[in-house]
């Protein structure tokens, strides 16, 4: 429940709910409000990760999945790994 989840329904909980490819790769995260949500992408996990461009704290105003855009994505390259990190104010 420190992710704003509801802790006796099985289908709250901090995830990414799907991936769509394209230009950009959107990417959809089960959200909460009152939180803060940052993209973060790596082409190679063993050179770590970097935020995604104007996708950093950004705050839902109501709980549901969240889109958010990988638009530096320009060249349609599916391989990449994301992870979204969870901040509270």
């Amino acid at each position: 429940f420190l992710t704003g989840t509801n802790p006796t329904n099985a289908a709250s909980y901090f995830h990414i709910t799907r991936l769509m490819p394209g230009s950009p790769n959107k990417i959809f995260v089960y959200c909460a409000p009152g939180y803060f949500y940052t993209l973060e992408r790596a082409d190679d996990l063993a050179l770590g990760w970097t935020v995604v461009s104007n996708q950093t704290r950004i705050s839902p105003a109501s709980e549901g999945v969240l889109e958010m855009d990988d638009s530096s994505n320009t060249t349609n390259q599916y391989y990449h790994f994301y992870r979204v990190r969870l901040g509270q104010p």
